[in-house]
C-alpha cells in the first residue's frame, strides 16, 4: 500500500508514517516512528510535511504532543492540486510558446560543436561524417602526416567503403615525397597537390553534406565537428577556391 500512496506524491516514508498513523490513531512521535520502522528525527521531519499536505494534524493531550492522520478521502484533495498544477503548466506552456519558437527563429539555427581527442575519437569523428547519407566529399589533408599516423590497411578499408557507396571525392593534400594517395578503379575521386613546403599543412579538414570536421594530425590529436548548413556551404566554397587557385598557380 506505501507503494501506491508513492504513486500519488508521497516519498516511501511519508507513505509509511502515514500509514502507521491510520492505523494507531492518536499517538506521540515516538509511537509513530516505532510503528513505521522510521527514525524519531525523520518521522518529525515527514510528520510536518503530511501536515502541510493535510494528510495529518497535531493537538495537546496533557504534557504530550499527540499526532493523528486525517481521513483517507484527503488524498483526494492531493490529486486535485497536483492536476490543477499540471492545468496551469499546459495554460502557462501553450502562452508562450509563439514568443519561445520567434526567439528561436530569430537567433537561427545553432550550429552543434563536438570535441574529440585521440586515434578513437578521430575514429568518431570520421564514423559520424560519414554515417549520414552523401554523396560527395571535399578534403584538405597533409598526407604524410596521414600516412604515418594511421596503417596503410586501416584507409583500405576506408576507401573500399566509400566505393562501394559510390561517393566521390576531391582531395588537396600536401606531401613532401612525390607520392600521391591511392585512386580508386571507380575514377569517383581526383586529386591535387599542394607543396607541403609552400602551405605547410598538419592537419585535415573534410566537409560533406552538413558537417565539417577539423583534425590535427601532429602533437596531440585534436578534432572538432561542426554540424551546420551554413558553415558546410562556407567551408565547400572555400575549397572550390582553392581548388581552382591549384590549377592557375600550375600555368
Amino acid at each position: 500500500m506505501a507503494r501506491d500512496l508513492t504513486k500519488l506524491g508521497l516519498s516511501e516514508k511519508e507513505s509509511l508514517v502515514y500509514l502507521a498513523s491510520l492505523e494507531l490513531g492518536p499517538s506521540p512521535v515516538q509511537v509513530i516512528a516505532r510503528k513505521a520502522e522510521v527514525n524519531r528525527a525523520t518521522t518529525y521531519v515527514m510528520i510536518e510535511s503530511l501536515i502541510q499536505r493535510g494528510l495529518m494534524s497535531t493537538f495537546e493531550k496533557g504534557k504530550k504532543t499527540m499526532f493523528t492522520a486525517e481521513k483517507p478521502e484527503r488524498l483526494h484533495k492531493i490529486v486535485h492540486q497536483e492536476r490543477q498544477l499540471v492545468e496551469e503548466k499546459e495554460e502557462t506552456v501553450t502562452r508562450i510558446l509563439p514568443d519561445l519558437e520567434s526567439l528561436l527563429a530569430a537567433s537561427g539555427t545553432r550550429p552543434k560543436v563536438s570535441f574529440y581527442e585521440g586515434e578513437e575519437g578521430l575514429e568518431v569523428i570520421r564514423e559520424a561524417m560519414f554515417s549520414a547519407r552523401l554523396s560527395e566529399i571535399d578534403d584538405v589533408v597533409s598526407f604524410d602526416d596521414l600516412r604515418h599516423l594511421l596503417p596503410t590497411g586501416h584507409w583500405q578499408k576506408h576507401g573500399e567503403r566509400l566505393v562501394s557507396r559510390k561517393v566521390k571525392g576531391r582531395v588537396l593534400y600536401s606531401a613532401d615525397l612525390d607520392l600521391k594517395p591511392s585512386t580508386n578503379e571507380a575514377g569517383l575521386w581526383e586529386y591535387k597537390k599542394i607543396p607541403a613546403k609552400a602551405q605547410p599543412i598538419h592537419g585535415e579538414l573534410t566537409v560533406c553534406g552538413d558537417r565539417v570536421a577539423m583534425i590535427t594530425l601532429k602533437g596531440k590529436l585534436v578534432g572538432v565537428l561542426i554540424e551546420s548548413k551554413e558553415m558546410a556551404n562556407m567551408v565547400r566554397a572555400i575549397f572550390d577556391l582553392a581548388w581552382k587557385q591549384v590549377d592557375l598557380g600550375k600555368k
